[in-house]
Formats: C-alpha cells, sequence, structure tokens
C-alpha cells in the first residue's frame, strides 16, 4: 500500500536492492507464477514478474503466459523452468504453444507499464495516466478489478483480447483467479485509468449500467462494491485523493442530487452541498438548519 515504508538492502557502495514484504499480499506477488515459452527458450530463469498477479501476458513475444504444463496440466515449480522439463512427464516446456495477444491490446499495453513500473523504466509513450505514485495506481487496479469481477457478465465496458478463450468475468465469491480471468479484469480496470479522468468517468457511466444484482437505492446501488468498499474505506488515505476527487466530480456532474444529499458521501465531503446547482426545499432546509 502506499503508505508502507520499501526496505533496501545494501548490495554495494553504490547499489541497493528492494526487499519484498514479509508478508506479502497475493495480490502484489505469490509464490505461485505463469511463464512464457519463447522466453524460457532464450534463457531458463524465471522472471521477476512472472510472479506478479497483475503480469498475465508477455510483453515481448505478444502471447498470454501459461500456468502449467500443458501436456499433463501439473502447476510448474522453478526447478522445472531451470531444466526446461515437467518433472511429472518430461515434457519439454519449450516447446509449448502459446495464445497470441493482439498488437496494441490494452493488456499488452497494461503489461508493458506495469513492467516499466517494476523495473524501473516508465513507459514514456504512453499518456494519460495519474500521475501519482505507482504503489497507489496498483492499489487502484486492485480495486477497480474487484468492482469489474462483480458486474455481471456481458458488461459493455469488459475488455476481452481477440482470440481468448472467453472466460467467466462474472465472480462474486473470494476464490482463485485463473489466467484469463484475470488478465481480462485487469485490462478492464486499466482502461479506467487511461484519458484520466475521462476514462474513469467512461467506466463509471459503463458501470451504473452493469448487469449484476444492484443494491437497494442510492449510491450503493448506483456503484455497489466500488463505492461500498473502496471508495468509502480502502482509498481513504491521502494518496487516493487524485481518485476520490475524480469520483467527486463525477457525482457533481452526472448523479442526481436527491442521491447525493442522504448519503454517507456528504457526511466525509461536506464541501460537495456548495458545488451542487440547487437543492429542494426538504434538503436546503436541513442543510440550513
Amino acid at each position: 500500500t502506499p503508505d508502507q515504508q520499501v526496505a533496501q538492502l545494501q548490495i554495494s557502495s553504490d547499489r541497493k536492492l528492494p526487499v519484498l514484504f514479509g508478508h506479502s499480499t497475493r495480490n502484489y506477488y505469490t509464490p505461485r507464477f505463469a511463464w512464457c515459452p519463447d522466453c524460457l527458450a532464450k534463457a531458463r530463469y524465471v522472471r521477476l514478474h512472472w510472479h506478479i498477479p497483475f503480469v498475465t501476458c508477455c510483453e515481448v513475444h505478444s502471447c498470454w503466459l501459461l500456468e502449467e504444463c500443458p501436456a499433463c496440466q501439473m502447476r510448474l515449480k522453478e526447478p522445472d523452468i531451470l531444466n526446461g522439463n515437467c518433472s511429472g512427464c518430461q515434457f519439454c516446456l519449450e516447446q509449448a504453444g502459446s495464445i497470441p495477444v493482439p498488437s496494441g491490446d490494452w493488456l499488452l499495453v497494461m503489461t508493458s507499464t506495469i513492467i516499466g513500473w517494476l523495473y524501473g523504466h516508465m513507459n514514456t509513450t504512453l499518456i494519460g495516466l495519474p500521475t501519482v505514485q505507482t504503489a497507489a495506481l496498483l492499489r487502484v487496479l486492485q480495486g477497480l478489478r474487484s468492482a469489474v469481477q462483480r458486474a455481471g457478465n456481458e458488461w459493455d465496458f469488459h475488455h476481452v483480447p481477440m482470440g481468448t478463450p472467453i472466460p467467466n468475468l462474472d465472480i462474486v465469491k473470494q476464490r482463485y483467479l485463473p489466467l484469463f480471468e484475470r488478465g481480462c479484469l485487469y485490462a478492464t480496470a486499466f482502461r479506467a485509468l487511461l484519458d484520466w479522468p475521462y476514462g474513469f468517468w467512461a467506466f463509471l457511466d459503463a458501470y451504473r449500467r452493469r448487469p449484476a444484482a444492484k443494491e437497494e437505492s442510492g449510491l450503493r446501488r448506483e456503484f455497489g462494491v466500488l463505492y461500498i468498499s473502496w471508495m468509502m474505506r480502502f482509498w481513504k488515505q491521502p494518496a487516493f485523493d487524485f481518485i476520490q476527487n475524480a469520483f467527486n466530480d463525477y457525482l457533481v456532474d452526472r448523479v442526481p442530487v436527491y442521491q447525493i444529499m442522504d448519503s454517507s458521501r456528504i457526511q466525509a465531503y461536506p464541501d460537495l452541498v456548495d458545488r451542487f446547482d440547487y437543492l429542494d426545499r426538504k434538503q436546503a432546509t436541513a442543510y440550513l438548519n
């Protein structure tokens, strides 16, 4: 999270390396890994970014990563990668086929961006992302993904790269997300960060039309878990002011005032009231006491 301090390991007089947290969350790093057979053919070792759940494709070879042996479906371990063979069936991993991702697809753009953050070389060709801490952007991606997976299938903002086996994107219960599901959900969430804040506002427009079951009324109905859990709980630190401000701008511009006045949002951001063009008489009386 943005408020965590990253420890540094002094390797030499002029070189430091970041140290992973002792209890890394599975949202950012997992002992499991996915792998690219073309990368493996070049050098047999496990790349650091293969352990990052946000990364589900190879930006170098424009293909989906693999999570298991294609011959026996066994989950691979690092010695398998180093030896180049599945320890279960002896399949040569470099011969595995992969599913291509179309050139320029948002999944590839997202992967290139995250790897740039991870290795410290930002993708300067990508424009429109919020200019905030990388840790905050990753946390926002996590929250947007969580909201997306509860939005229902056939939602018009979902992004599924051409040629991808159609995954189940309507995921209510917490469980391990297979690679295709995870990649499509994160690519959809990433679209909301592009051309900031307009991409986020387009995301909110689409999210309000989601097919999934909704709450009874108010902002909880309009924005579901995105509002209840993330806006009002998990994104409260100053590092997330950029998304809170963009959300408030959206509320003032596109949501009827009566849905906002009786919400907990007004208690958290009382200055919102001063931005409305009008209130009805009952609301004005209550506001002015």
